[in-house]
């Protein structure tokens, strides 16, 4: 059987024990089938010692260094360029460091990407360590998240946790678009993976866990201030405008960019208005 080779594609900044954690559980993968990892890590301008200890314990990851104001979107970037550069993978494995694989979770990305014939996108279900039946991240449908219930089912617009992506798809899409800096950038390349005859399949079973956590959404917390609201907005972290627009109209079109650009803002003033989600 042929050897597959998977680069491991992620981006940290000061989680150490988290990184560490996340490194530890992904390299005790098993599978039945024969494959190969090579992890290429975007160090975002850590200051507590992260690169250090991966180095230590995890010699064999390609570190590539950043300034720290690269965010998780073009971290990733970087480090995908990195190991496109190095080598023509078999499939490249988006992974934040803040997930914990299960023992088994590459080998069911692989069964259901190859169940549905190969060619596709294989988002890994995410569910919370502290409940085992609540979903945090994956793939989405118009009601939601899409909780595992034993079927394979599409989405187009994913989380990137945990996304196994085929060099075949990757050789006509590219990277995660740059433009991005935190956000937007996983949804982005569903939507243009549909856009290209592509698809894309969340995994029926849980593959591992991660805690949810929303930061864009204190731009919208009322129990901060509007002119803190504003900020968070406008952060790399937050829900920038002007990153709204560019992704709305590359997918929907001018008029739909223009309403999502002023209904963040509108919403950063009164809270209550409710933001429409593309599916």
């Amino acid at each position: 059987m042929k050897n597959v080779s998977i680069a491991v594609i992620m981006t940290v900044h000061n989680r150490q024990e988290i990184t560490l954690e996340c490194l530890w559980h992904l390299f005790r993968q098993k599978s039945s089938k024969d494959f190969s990892i090579q992890v290429y890590l975007t160090d975002d301008g850590c200051t507590d010692g992260s690169p250090e200890a991966i180095r230590e314990n995890y010699p064999q990851v390609h570190i590539i260094q950043g300034d720290g104001t690269l965010y998780w979107n073009r971290g990733m970037y970087v480090a995908w360029n990195a190991a496109a550069k190095t080598k023509d993978y078999d499939f490249y494995l988006w992974l934040n460091d803040d997930t914990i694989l299960y023992e088994n979770a590459i080998e069911n990305l692989f069964r259901i990407e190859q169940h549905k014939g190969g060619n596709s996108i294989v988002v890994g279900s995410i569910c919370s360590p502290k409940d085992h039946n609540r979903i945090t991240y994956g793939g989405r449908d118009k009601n939601g998240l899409i909780h595992p219930q034993g079927d394979i089912r599409p989405t187009k617009n994913f989380n990137g946790n945990v996304v196994l992506i085929p060099n075949s798809i990757f050789h006509v899409l590219g990277f995660n678009d740059p433009f991005f800096h935190h956000a937007f950038g996983d949804s982005d390349y569903g939507y243009r993976a549909f856009e290209h005859g592509f698809r894309s399949f969340v995994t029926d079973v849980f593959v591992g866990e991660c805690e949810r956590h929303d930061e864009s959404r204190k731009c919208w917390n009322t129990k901060y201030d509007i002119i803190t609201r504003f900020k968070y907005l406008y952060s790399p972290l937050g829900y920038p405008p002007k990153e709204v627009f560019y992704y709305y109209r590359k997918h929907w079109g001018i008029w739909q960019a223009t309403i999502a650009y002023f209904r963040c803002q509108l919403k950063t003033i009164f809270p209550y208005i409710k933001l429409s989600q593309k599916k």
